[in-house]
């Protein structure tokens, strides 16, 4: 975490493919209750539906063995903190 120019924190995330068996990971949703962010977020990397618990991680798209997406968004409260799925 990084206080932000305005004062606000800003929270880094990242998320890593550490499969055991070497392969691509689809599926990736965080939970996402009460998320809100003052900065933007390539929707590719993060999606999060407006009044929706559910965000989505690289489009839903294969994210490949040892591979990783990371984005930061600035709010007071860290909010995104548990995985909800993963697909192999």
């Amino acid at each position: 975490m990084c206080p932000h120019l305005s004062g606000i924190p800003t929270f880094e995330v990242e998320v890593h493919n550490t499969c055991a068996s070497g392969c691509d990971i689809t599926g990736i949703h965080l939970n996402c209750a009460g998320f809100n962010s003052d900065n933007v977020i390539h929707p590719k990397i993060f999606f999060h539906q407006k009044n929706s618990i559910l965000c989505v991680i690289n489009k839903d798209e294969p994210l490949k063995f040892r591979a990783a997406v990371s984005f930061s968004y600035t709010t007071n409260l860290q909010i995104l903190n548990r995985i909800i799925s993963v697909h192999t």
